[in-house]
């Protein structure tokens, strides 16, 4: 089993003890004598936020360029990861191999990001106080924060799935800044258990374009998180464990207030074009993030447990990997903190984004994210390349018994 980044395979690598031998067969292909210069690949990431700067002072509208043009090229030439997890291959925390410095430094560099988003907003808004900088040269810097804003959503999701509160905050703080404080709720309570069912407003149905996905995707994620959110609230109250008001326990109030002081303070600091502008960075990441929800489940759906298709609550089989496209890609993987990765994720929420796997069971998009996310913009070629696709991990699935052998890798 090959591995593209051998210097997290050490980290991540672990079996069921019924398969020691071919784990030591594994391991033993994957040890490589240099460690490093793999772990250093996820500082890529942060090319996004100079291309801020370049777009802002060198070439307008670069990080559009480079999110969607470059990016893909470089998946291009650079290829796919071919690792894929063996069907035995179980996740539990316990096993994994305990290196607390290496560990350090993977949480190191997505903590950076935080700080770095924070910098380049309020550098951003003193743009907008800045009397030669024009409305065009704004509007255009706001769409280029948009991008650094889903960038920032994407961190945010991989720290408010671990336990640690101060990750958690960190993740709150970025969901503020963008004005998607509720999808905390929304994905951990709601995507994750109903990813694949009609229940689930993340989840694009096959022939939905994108332009249907998205109110669908914003408005019932709302509607979602609220509803949840009142129901923990309740349930936390109930149990007598909290003397705060509900209104301050409830999350998406607290995210909604935390994003309209920041609005407030933008608006009383930076004028009426810091507010539009802060105002617009948010819409464009918003609109970025539901593009890639758009993708991950594009079409797949959980089949309903036999005999109760018909009830007004139906149960769904598990989630399993043939329930989220992978993308193999290897630059744009690094990038996105191994968010293409997705069956993984979906398997096991609280695993480390630098141990998730790709799966051979889960259907493997034919590009990354951002080649994607172009298509998306354009229903006829986005159907033409992904509905073939999506009812050949149909078929696949129905005829070579998926579901069964799948449930291994849990």
């Amino acid at each position: 089993m090959a591995h593209p980044a051998s210097g997290e395979a050490k980290v991540c690598a672990h079996a069921p003890a019924r398969h020691a031998q071919e784990e030591r067969s594994d391991m033993a292909h994957q040890e490589a004598p240099e460690r490093w210069p793999a772990c250093l690949m996820y500082l890529t990431a942060y090319i996004l936020p100079l291309t801020l700067l370049i777009s802002f002072y060198v070439v307008p509208m670069f990080t559009v360029m480079y999110a969607y043009g470059l990016v893909p090229a470089m998946d291009w030439l650079v290829g796919n990861d071919d690792l894929v997890a063996p069907l035995h291959q179980a996740h539990d925390s316990r096993q994994e191999l305990d290196n607390r410095g290496r560990a350090l430094y993977y949480r190191l560099v997505i903590w950076l990001w935080v700080p770095t988003h924070v910098a380049l907003l309020m550098w951003a808004l003193h743009q907008c106080r800045a009397t030669q900088t024009s409305i065009a040269s704004l509007a255009m810097l706001g769409v280029c924060m948009g991008f650094l804003g889903a960038g920032s959503i994407n961190v945010s999701h991989e720290l408010f799935h671990k336990s640690n509160a101060y990750e958690r905050a960190m993740a709150r703080l970025l969901l503020v800044l963008v004005c998607y404080g509720h999808f905390e709720v929304e994905h951990t309570m709601g995507h994750h258990k109903n990813v694949g069912t009609p229940a689930d407003p993340a989840t694009a149905k096959l022939g939905q374009p994108f332009f249907s996905f998205l109110p669908q995707s914003v408005l019932g994620g709302l509607r979602s998180a609220w509803t949840l959110e009142r129901a923990r609230v309740s349930r936390l109250r109930g149990s007598a464990r909290s003397s705060w008001s509900p209104l301050f326990e409830n999350r998406c109030v607290n995210a909604a207030l935390g994003s309209s002081l920041v609005f407030l303070w933008v608006l009383a600091v930076y004028g009426l074009r810091g507010a539009a502008f802060f105002l617009l960075q948010a819409i464009v990441s918003v609109i970025i993030l539901e593009k890639t929800n758009y993708i991950e489940h594009y079409g797949l759906e959980r089949t309903p447990v036999e005999g109760s298709s018909e009830s007004a609550t139906p149960k769904y089989e598990p989630v399993q990997p043939h329930h989220s496209w992978d993308a193999p890609q290897k630059v744009s993987n690094y990038m996105l903190f191994k968010l293409q990765r997705h069956a993984d994720h979906h398997l096991h929420a609280q695993k480390q984004y630098y141990c998730l796997q790709l799966n051979q069971c889960a259907p493997q998009l034919p590009a990354g994210y951002p080649a994607l996310a172009v298509l998306v913009m354009c229903p006829p070629i986005w159907r033409a390349v992904m509905d073939p696709l999506v009812l050949k991990a149909r078929s696949q699935r129905s005829q070579q018994g998926h579901v069964s052998s799948c449930r291994k890798t849990q």
